[in-house]
């Protein structure tokens, strides 16, 4: 993972002699520029369209062309985005709209500001397909939503359907000479028209400045572009007295869900719930950064009883108002007689009902599997980058965590008896080499697809972490729950 990571900033600043004799910064240089050193900050889609623009995983790079996540400006806890012109000379990649869409939705979502540095041509004309078009919409869509502040700085340009993020904002700050902002560029104009202008005299930083009134203010380069925009959500937005400090790393993180919780809780203290009943899902109240948490530590043989017990759980956490922890390593639902005569299909739709109706934030870790329908019905419900309703307020997994419909060993044994069963109905003699065949690809498939960093890549969590800094990102994020919706802008 922090090979794949390095990649993606050794490619971007690979242009950083051209761009720093342009008197410019990099976007690395532009997010440190902008958030606070002392506090901490926590990445959100790492892994964003790793293998989705190209197939090579020697040469695939993660990201999306955008460095986003939450930390703090001037004292404020934000949601971050720092297009990375570096990566495709700006042009956005397969994911880049939906990781933009998920950064916005998070942003709505905890009450917190939204700041854009902003450095983008836009989608591949070449490439742009209607699911890439459609997540654009979707961004500028969740980003009019009346909602926490917006603050954009406009570095390079933005032209079509992206300049409507410059015209969403509150507040516009652009770099002279640098900055465009325009539905159509001198070229287009031209064509579609007949026109002949200048792109500055179509979108320059001072035609909007001077005439428009889209630009709130102008800067003379990208470094005092972004202290503007510090000290504007300083002066208007309310400052957090104690921000999350970071604490050392854990030694060695458990892939035992309930082993883990009692890592990751304040002095190792956890209570259990029913510990006697339901063993195959380990309940437990907790602190973790001083807040109290539900934990539900799912395992494998999610019984009928485990899933009364994990009914009743999440019906205390909602009543005591707590933030539900989901800790997944599990294969699954049983399976069997027994399992469906105790009702197990109803009652793991009861299940999937609380999660999506519980008020209070929920917050999902896969450490190891996350298998079948309790791989979704505990987790999954985040579903893409642009997320959807009752998904997480926050998911990650770790590198070696697997998310799929079936283990693949388990699909593989499915298929062999499925097709030994359509053979003796037929009264055929079974095909073993061809049999193996097809089990061997089934299970490199699903192997492939349901690897942490392919699934990540696809938009199917928030990121993946190390597991030895799980504490501190949940410290982060409960952080930030328990303080959405109590903040307020300072008129």
């Amino acid at each position: 993972m922090k090979q794949l990571e390095a990649r993606a900033a050794t490619r971007s600043e690979a242009r950083r002699a051209l761009i720093d004799r342009c008197g410019r910064l990099t976007a690395r240089a532009r997010l440190s520029a902008l958030l606070d050193a002392e506090h901490p900050y926590l990445p959100l889609y790492n892994m964003a369209s790793y293998l989705v623009d190209g197939p090579d995983p020697l040469r695939a790079l993660p990201g999306a062309s955008l460095l986003g996540g939450i930390g703090f400006v001037a004292g404020v806890r934000c949601v971050v985005a720092v297009d990375d012109a570096g990566i495709n000379a700006g042009v956005m990649t397969a994911k880049t709209a939906e990781k933009l869409a998920g950064l916005i939705r998070v942003a709505h979502r905890q009450g917190l500001p939204f700041v854009h540095l902003m450095d983008s041509v836009g989608p591949d004309l070449h490439k742009v397909d209607g699911t890439q078009w459609d997540a654009l919409g979707t961004a500028l869509a969740e980003l009019a939503r009346k909602g926490p502040p917006v603050v954009s700085v406009l570095h390079g340009s933005a032209i079509g359907a992206v300049s409507l993020f410059a015209g969403l904002s509150d507040h516009v700050i652009a770099v002279r000479k640098e900055a465009l902002v325009m539905l159509a560029g001198a070229a287009q104009v031209r064509a579609v028209t007949g026109e002949v202008a200048r792109d500055a005299a179509l979108g320059g930083a001072e035609l909007h400045s001077e005439v428009t009134g889209l630009v709130d203010q102008l800067a003379d380069d990208d470094g005092e572009a972004i202290q503007q925009a510090r000290a504007y959500l300083a002066s208007r937005w309310s400052q957090e007295s104690a921000p999350t400090t970071a604490e050392p790393p854990l030694a060695v993180a458990s892939v035992a869900p309930e082993e883990l919780a009692v890592q990751i809780a304040d002095a190792g203290a956890v209570d259990p719930y029913k510990p006697g009943y339901g063993v195959g899902c380990q309940c437990m109240l907790a602190r973790i950064g001083g807040h109290a948490v539900a934990i539900l530590a799912a395992g494998d043989a999610m019984d009928p009883d485990a899933l009364r017990k994990c009914c009743a759980f999440l019906d205390h956490a909602e009543q005591a108002g707590l933030p539900v922890l989901f800790l997944l390593n599990s294969n699954g639902f049983a399976l069997g007689r027994q399992a469906e005569r105790g009702g197990i299909v109803r009652l793991a739709a009861q299940l999937m009902a609380r999660v999506v109706a519980l008020r209070t934030p929920r917050i999902a870790l896969r450490l190891g599997a996350a298998h079948g329908a309790a791989g979704f019905v505990l987790g999954g419900l985040s579903g893409a980058l642009a997320g959807g309703v009752g998904g997480m307020d926050f998911m990650f997994s770790w590198p070696g965590s697997e998310a799929a419909v079936l283990p693949p060993q388990e699909a593989g044994r499915t298929l062999e008896q499925v097709a030994l069963r359509s053979a003796q109905r037929r009264n055929l003699a079974l095909d073993e080499k061809r049999l193996g065949a097809q089990r061997a690809d089934l299970e490199a498939h699903l192997t492939h697809q349901a690897a942490a960093l392919v699934r990540s890549g696809q938009g199917g969590d928030m990121g993946v972490i190390d597991p030895r800094d799980s504490r501190n990102v949940l410290r982060i994020c409960l952080d930030t729950c328990a303080a959405a919706g109590k903040r307020r802008v300072n008129v």
